[in-house]
């Protein structure tokens, strides 16, 4: 049972920058940049994702996993049953710091998409004969693009940050 809660707290950190994919992608109108078969999935949140786990592997990701586990044996002694009204909060606690993490890390692009999608509202009423769709729409998907490309470094910066914490103290609560 403990495995499984370390497994999924760790998979939580793929889920929230995939989510922060996501999250960039529908407020950039990115959303199906590629169609696919079965689930569909941003392009954005698997650029994302695979460039969280190569910075991760980059950084010595092997080593910091086995120290985790060696931490995860002080943090949850063998041979004692857990809480499990302990475990469902420790599990709970880390699911929500994925979210917020996710929109952390996805804040810019919804403030930038808010701000351009109201300014296209007013140049709609101010003109309206003006068609502002065709205008608007690619100029925010393009503007998404270059705002991705100036902010990714620091987007898994931060995500990193968040991850090294984690795996240097795995028996805490996510702050």
């Amino acid at each position: 049972m403990i495995g499984l809660i370390l497994g999924l707290s760790l998979r939580f950190f793929v889920f929230a920058i995939t989510t922060a994919g996501a999250i960039i992608a529908n407020a950039t109108s990115l959303s199906q940049l590629f169609p696919q078969a079965g689930e569909p999935q941003p392009a954005t949140g698997q650029l994302l994702a695979m460039a969280a786990v190569a910075a991760a592997l980059a950084l010595d990701l092997p080593l910091r996993l086995v120290a985790f586990l060696a931490l995860s044996y002080e943090a949850f002694p063998p041979g004692q049953l857990p809480r499990v009204a302990h475990m469902a909060k420790w599990a709970a606690d880390h699911a929500d710091f994925a979210f917020s993490l996710a929109f952390q890390l996805a804040l810019p692009f919804v403030l930038a998409a808010l701000l351009y999608n109201i300014a296209l509202g007013v140049m709609n009423r101010t003109m309206p004969q003006l068609m502002v769709t065709f205008i608007g729409a690619p100029l925010l998907a393009l503007g998404g693009l270059a705002l991705l490309a100036l902010t990714s470094t620091l987007l898994l910066t931060v995500w990193l940050e968040a991850f090294h914490h984690f795996l240097g103290a795995p028996g805490m609560t996510m702050p």
